[in-house]
């Protein structure tokens, strides 16, 4: 990469999918403040409703609507016609930023059967976002910047995969036929019922986030000629809707990373990097530690939680100041953590086992 800064035009277009609510939404407010941001939503009425608030907050917001449902060809098609046609027409590519941020997850009480919520999940997570990828790609200007929206449930969901799917997964050369056989042969395993006996986890949410962390990587090699940044990044565990409003983070706390990612001088991110908190994940996908803890009253402090074990999976980024030894892989005994955040004690789900990052995000 040169180091110019992704994007940088004089009129600047920015994408966000998914932008009417929660992340999205905020990284549409962060993005409008700075260069044209185009909001996009499946459902006409609450996208419009959404840029009406931002600029009702902001009237200097230069944002603008356009119906798109990502797992629907036709509406595909029509948007990056609309696209071509409105912010093209200089010849010179339509858009500066895509951020690909709309995704689903299906509720832990929804009562719709494990093998029946792959396709679903796997329509708009991985398919619907190679789809909108793959038309707004040759939109892209030079500089320009892609962004997934991925998840930490990705890289737990690669930690459960048995070692020899780890290492496809992990394969530096990966391409877009790896990663789709790799779906299919989950999405398979998963409908004969065996996909644990043959070592895959139990996450239709996990997978797919894998599988776009992957492609975010086969991208960014093919666009690296074009000088097109192309990162994945984790938002955190932050109240929206798809967390049931559960999260310990804001929607506006998950938007700073993607928002920096789609703008940030080229030569401050690595290409196909996997992000958090402004931060690449280390080594590899599988470059994250995590805490078992179960809720436990003590005397005199019900927030106290019993810390199973401690464990850190694989190498990580750690400040030069530290031995690279203290990277190797280690379980700690048991430990107590105090927690002062009602959302941990009034979670349902304390009531058994939770696996957390080494960033206090649950996975």
């Amino acid at each position: 990469f040169k180091g110019e800064t992704c994007g940088a035009m004089a009129k600047r277009v920015a994408v966000v999918t998914g932008g009417n609510k929660g992340i999205g939404y905020e990284i549409v407010r962060r993005l409008s403040a700075e260069m044209h941001t185009v909001l996009t939503a499946r459902n006409e009425e609450l996208g419009r409703a959404a840029v009406a608030k931002l600029k009702t907050a902001n009237p200097n917001a230069d944002v603008e609507f356009q119906q798109l449902a990502i797992d629907d060809d036709e509406s595909v098609r029509r948007f990056a016609s609309w696209l071509a046609d409105t912010h093209g027409k200089d010849g010179r590519g339509a858009i500066d930023v895509l951020v690909n941020n709309a995704a689903i997850a299906f509720k832990g009480a929804d009562p719709t059967p494990f093998e029946r919520q792959v396709g679903p999940t796997f329509s708009v997570n991985l398919y619907g976002t190679l789809r909108v990828s793959d038309s707004v790609i040759p939109l892209l200007r030079p500089s320009g910047a892609m962004v997934f929206m991925a998840s930490q449930a990705g890289t737990a969901a690669l930690r459960g995969c048995s070692p020899e799917l780890q290492s496809r997964w992990t394969a530096a050369d990966i391409k877009r036929a790896d990663v789709l056989e790799l779906v299919e042969e989950y999405a398979s395993a998963v409908q004969l019922g065996d996909h644990r006996a043959v070592g895959w986890p139990s996450s239709n949410y996990g997978v797919s986030k894998l599988a776009v962390i992957a492609m975010a990587k086969v991208y960014a090699r093919e666009l690296l000629p074009r000088d097109i940044c192309v990162t994945s990044c984790c938002p955190g565990y932050c109240a929206t809707d798809m967390s049931s409003n559960r999260g310990s983070r804001s929607a506006a706390d998950g938007a700073d990373t993607p928002f920096w990612l789609a703008t940030a001088p080229h030569a401050a991110l690595t290409p196909g990097g996997f992000y958090f908190d402004r931060r690449k994940m280390g080594g590899d996908a599988n470059g994250v530690g995590c805490i078992n803890l179960r809720p436990q009253r003590a005397r005199g402090n019900p927030l106290v939680h019993a810390v199973s074990s401690i464990h850190i999976f694989a190498p990580r980024q750690y400040p030069a100041s530290r031995s690279s030894s203290q990277a190797t892989p280690f379980t700690l005994g048991p430990v107590l953590l105090n927690s002062t955040e009602p959302v941990q004690r009034n979670r349902p789900s304390l009531s058994h086992p939770e696996l957390y990052n080494i960033f206090g995000v649950p996975l």
